[in-house]
Formats: C-alpha cells, sequence, structure tokens
C-alpha cells in the first residue's frame, strides 16, 4: 500500500514537473520582488515609507510624481535622456550596419584584427576609460554637452551592434547574394535590396539593445555632466541629501525613468529573442 502511494507520487511529481516550477516560481518572485517594492514605495507618503514592519498595502498617491517635475528639472533631464538615446541608437544603425555587412561577407587584408580590436573594447571595464576620456573632454571642452555622453554611449554600444550584425548577417546564405549578383545587381544593390530587407530583424533587436543600453548609462553620465546635459539615471541622486534620503521621490524617479525600458521589454521581446537567435545560428 504504502509502496504504491510512494509509486503514484513519485509518478505525480514527475509528470507535472512540480519541482522544476517550484525553483521557476520562485526564482520569478525574488526577481521581480524589487520592482514590486519600488513600485508600492514611489506611492507612499514619506511617513508611510519609514514605518517598520514595512507596509504592503497603502493608499497610492501621486504626490511622488509630481514633486520630482516640481522641485527639480525632471524634464529636462528626460528630454537630455531621449536625445543622447536616439541619437546614440541612429548613429550605431547607420554606423555599424554596413560595417557588419563588409565584415561578414568581405575578405580584405587585417579583417580579424580590426574585428578583434572594435570589440576589444568591450572586454575592459568601463571606469578603465574614465581616466583618458576625463583628460581628452576637458581639453575639447565638452564637459557637460550632451555630445560628450553621445561619443560615450557610443564607443560602448556601437561594438556590441557590430558584433550582433555580424552574426545576424553571417547567418545570410550567401546563395543569395550569388544571386542578385547574377541578376546583375552590384555590391551597393545587394546589400540595400538583399541583405537589409533580411537584416531588419536583427537590426531591430540590435537598436532595441542599444536603446536601452544608452538610456541607462550611468558612470559616464555621472562623470562628464553637471547640468546642462544631466540625465535621468543621474538626476536621481538629486533626492540624496547630506543627512536625509526622499526614498520615496527616488522611487518615483526610478519608476518613471524605468519605464521605457519596461516598454521596450512588453512590447518588443519577441523581436529581441528572435533576432538573436537568428544571428546566433547560420544557415
Amino acid at each position: 500500500m504504502i509502496n504504491n502511494v510512494r509509486q503514484n507520487m513519485i509518478k505525480y511529481i514527475g509528470k507535472k514537473n512540480i519541482i522544476p516550477n517550484l525553483f521557476l516560481t520562485t526564482f520569478i518572485v525574488i526577481s521581480l520582488f524589487p520592482m514590486f517594492w519600488m513600485l508600492i514605495s514611489s506611492f507612499k507618503s514619506p511617513s508611510e515609507i519609514l514605518k517598520i514592519p514595512p507596509q504592503f498595502f497603502i493608499k497610492p498617491s501621486l504626490i511622488n510624481f509630481i514633486a520630482i517635475f516640481v522641485e527639480r528639472p525632471f524634464l529636462h533631464y528626460t528630454i537630455n535622456s531621449i536625445i543622447v538615446a536616439l541619437t546614440t541608437t541612429i548613429l550605431c544603425m547607420i554606423l555599424g550596419t554596413p560595417a557588419a555587412y563588409g565584415f561578414s561577407k568581405f575578405k580584405f587584408h587585417g579583417q580579424g584584427i580590426i574585428f578583434l580590436l572594435i570589440i576589444s573594447s568591450r572586454l575592459f571595464p568601463p571606469v578603465s576609460f574614465l581616466v583618458p576620456f576625463t583628460v581628452m573632454f576637458t581639453k575639447l571642452g565638452l564637459i557637460d554637452t550632451r555630445l560628450v555622453l553621445i561619443i560615450t554611449c557610443l564607443f560602448s554600444a556601437l561594438p556590441f551592434f557590430l558584433w550582433l550584425l555580424v552574426g545576424f548577417f553571417n547567418s545570410i546564405p550567401s546563395e543569395l547574394i550569388d544571386a542578385a549578383r547574377i541578376d546583375g545587381c552590384d555590391k551597393i544593390d545587394t546589400f540595400f535590396k538583399v541583405s537589409l530587407p533580411l537584416a531588419k530583424t536583427g537590426m531591430a533587436s540590435g537598436a532595441i539593445m542599444v536603446f536601452i543600453m544608452s538610456w541607462n548609462e550611468f558612470m559616464f553620465a555621472l562623470a562628464f555632466t553637471r547640468i546642462n546635459a544631466k540625465t535621468l539615471t543621474v538626476g536621481l541622486f538629486d533626492f540624496f541629501m547630506d543627512d536625509f534620503v526622499a526614498w520615496n521621490k527616488v522611487m518615483a524617479a526610478s519608476l518613471y525613468s524605468a519605464i521605457p525600458a519596461i516598454i521596450f521589454i512588453i512590447f518588443f521581446q519577441r523581436y529581441l529573442v528572435k533576432g538573436i537567435i537568428s544571428g546566433s545560428v547560420k544557415g
């Protein structure tokens, strides 16, 4: 009797995958809890956010979201973030797409070394470039300008975009390129009429990733901006006082700054996955 019950339980657990689902559920809860805490904290009053034990059920209020725009120039920060992220994304697409196509479909002297040198910038921690960038941008008078953020974001994002697109162009069969040339297309026509339409999914996924990376850039924005070019990620520190931290406003500002990334993940997740998988498999 006991053995039959034990065997039935083992079959049930194996059939329903309870243990894997339990681990997956636990992982999801742990991963999403910081987002949940940020969400409810952004609607709390100063007295509610400091209560011990913490309150999970509150009466939500929009006063914190109003305060971040009234007390600090968050609209200006938002405009700076949008300009930097969009400009970096567009430049990556303009510069990275033809470069990736060239590395993928053409052979030239020193190709591997040049590609390795471009990608190698991602092998070093960004903080290692902080001192040379500071000296260079100070002498050029670019500190506290949007241009300095665009340059640094492009420096960080372009190698990733290039690497992603090279893998994607490698997945395009060479027979299609050869057939287009037999039909009379030159190299430029082959790129625009054949390869580019087939690579649009990879370009879209790369552009989304570059936008999110540029939007969330913090270290270079903190080092090279003061007031004029300050972005949202740095603007969060406006609520860190000498003797007090306005956590309710920090959480509201954090939630507000995370909205673009959340929108991209919700609506464009399938394009991201499809683009990355397609670029990793040839044929």
